[in-house]
């Protein structure tokens, strides 16, 4: 009877090991859908190429209060951003200008439209400065940047601008596409 109890615990004892070790198997791989990829860029005949952090970059312009929009006048700090300019060559162009485009606000030719969507403010604009402190004109090139070989960082500035007496809360954003004129 012993010998019987032993052999048992013989032959479990070499079963166990296997069956922790199917348990331990993985299953078959398994492949699930992930989602789409859309790669953008566009090749240029130009002094210059605009960094890819440059090409959509959002300026966080905060917060101002209706209270603080007067027309025709700044309405909150200045807020820096850039354009960066790499592997720039200066044997074919030796300078930069940057011109703005977007909707303008009514009556004004220096200042963007702020508000968009269904929850829009009202009596809001962005204005854009160059590197000078000047507005610059929509449409217009500002004023121009000396390039250097290699990158090159352009300087802007952006605040919110009142266009009414009487602005309304919401949404206060803009957009403005841009272009480079080398010369």
């Amino acid at each position: 009877m012993k010998r019987i109890a032993w052999l048992g615990a013989v032959a479990l004892a070499g079963v166990l090991p296997l069956a922790a070790s199917a348990a331990d198997t993985p299953a078959a791989s398994q492949t699930a859908p992930g989602g789409k990829i859309h790669f953008v860029g566009t090749a240029v005949n130009a002094a210059c190429a605009v960094d890819a952090n440059s090409v959509n970059q959002e300026v966080q312009l905060g917060q101002v209060r209706t209270a603080k929009l007067t027309k025709n006048a700044l309405s909150s700090s200045r807020i820096p951003f850039k354009i960066m300019l790499g592997d720039c060559d200066t044997s074919t162009y030796k300078s930069a200008a940057v011109s703005f485009t977007g909707t303008a606000a009514t009556g004004y030719t220096n200042v963007l439209q702020a508000g968009e969507g269904s929850s829009a403010a009202t009596g809001v604009g962005i204005q854009i400065f160059d590197s000078t402190g000047t507005a610059v004109t929509l449409g217009t090139p500002s004023s121009t940047f000396s390039l250097n070989n290699g990158s090159n960082e352009l300087d802007f500035n952006a605040s919110f601008y009142g266009t009414s007496d009487a602005a309304t809360a919401g949404d206060a954003s803009a957009t403005a596409n841009f272009n480079i004129t080398y010369s």
